[in-house]
């Protein structure tokens, strides 16, 4: 009789087999930056994502505000929270400069403030973005995108807007299945991604 055990509560406990693995694999980052809008406004944003590793596939989550904006004799303030899905092309014009574009769903949330009023009001928008970043570290990139908002607008301005900002990404831990048998034999498997000290990415199934 075979018993299983877990060391990783990541991985999902019917795995069959360790082939499934490093289809899951992905490396996860964190996003800041600044960026410009219409009617000369900034933007203060923050991001996570994940790009996966058996794919130039990725997912993105992202929210950022603007700074007032004068719009006649109103004040406007516009924010947003919006999913992507992410696809890259790497090494375009040199290396280590990556072309990322993304399309997803956001919600813009505007406050539209007056002499005797304030009017607040979201509205739901297709956002397609690109991006070029460039590999600065194994762990740090920067990046400049420009994102678009498609849909019914507000009749104050649109928020689109020029974007850039520096991402820290980390390899994600590989997560282990023990296999004991009843002599108390044990095999440790192990799959996922390592990570070496050159930055690159490796998949791997270890047995001891």
């Amino acid at each position: 009789m075979i018993r299983v055990s877990v060391a990783s509560s990541a991985l999902i406990a019917a795995v069959c087999g360790a082939m499934l693995v490093p289809t899951l694999a992905a490396q996860p980052y964190i996003q800041g930056g600044v960026g410009f809008g219409e009617k000369s406004t900034t933007l203060y944003g923050v991001g996570i994502g994940a790009d996966f590793d058996a794919s130039p596939w990725g997912v993105e989550l992202n929210a950022q505000t603007a700074s007032s904006a004068k719009v006649g004799h109103q004040s406007v303030e516009q924010s947003w929270v919006g999913l992507s899905a992410t696809y890259r092309v790497s090494d375009v014009l040199m290396d280590d400069m990556t072309f990322k574009g993304g399309l997803g769903a956001a919600s813009v949330y505007q406050v539209v403030t007056g002499a005797n009023y304030r009017d607040k009001d979201y509205l739901w928008y297709l956002t397609p973005n690109v991006e070029l970043n460039y590999q600065m570290s194994p762990q740090w990139h920067v990046f400049a995108s420009y994102r678009f908002f498609v849909g019914t607008s507000f009749d104050t301005y649109s928020p689109n807007a020029f974007f850039m900002g520096a991402r820290f990404s980390w390899p994600q831990s590989a997560p282990s299945l023990a296999f004991i048998d009843e002599h108390e034999d044990m095999k440790q498997f192990e799959v996922g991604a390592s990570f070496n000290h050159s930055g690159s990415n490796a998949m791997g199934l270890n047995i001891s």
